[in-house]
């Protein structure tokens, strides 16, 4: 089973990377999910593909043509570049579900409805795709809220979770300390800065 991942060019927050973390150790674990899709780009992408690697997952990198924000993470696999719209598209199709991490405190049905909107970045459009292809998307703000939804006939998101109460950055400190991953993940992406 295939996960496949959008996400900004910002550094994930802590509450992000470690839902994130989480997320995929349970789906791993637990419901069979053995590969990782990224768009190889600074930011999320690259966060996430790490976390991927270190919790097992196959990951293969779908690159975008253009160069000037890629990664450049090491990958199993690593396919043809494409255009970034072309590769969002590419991730979406090659992916049973979608995890997507926003720069914003945002809902699901707010990215399904915002097509013609002032939102229209590779992250939204990635996501609103996913929905729009009948994937289920687990979407983590900034904050910690969580949504995990998908697209229904009359243009709304059927929920499953929705937490809206945010994590505090104080509250997860604890949690950080124990969490290898997240802080072996975070010592990374400071030593590419």
């Amino acid at each position: 089973m295939h996960i496949g991942f959008t996400g900004t060019r910002n550094t994930p927050t802590d509450e992000q990377l470690i839902i994130l973390d989480s997320y995929l150790h349970s789906r791993k674990t637990f419901h069979g999910f053995t590969t990782f899709h990224h768009g190889d780009c600074v930011g999320s992408d690259h966060a996430a593909a790490l976390l991927a690697q270190d919790r097992g997952y196959h990951v293969i990198s779908h690159p975008p043509l253009d160069s000037r924000y890629r990664a450049f993470v090491r990958s199993h696999k690593e396919n043809t570049p494409l255009d970034y719209l072309e590769r969002d598209r590419h991730i979406v199709q090659s992916s049973n579900l979608m995890i997507s991490l926003t720069r914003k405190e945002v809902s699901l049905q707010e990215i399904l409805n915002c097509e013609n909107g002032t939102s229209r970045g590779g992250t939204y459009y990635t996501t609103r795709y996913a929905l729009k292809h009948n994937k289920w998307v687990y979407l983590v703000t900034p904050k910690g809220s969580i949504e995990y939804g998908v697209h229904l006939e009359n243009n709304t998101v059927e929920l499953k979770i929705c937490q809206k109460t945010s994590l505090k950055s104080r509250q997860l400190k604890p949690v950080l300390k124990l969490s290898q991953n997240v802080s072996s993940v975070k010592k990374k992406l400071q030593d590419n800065k």
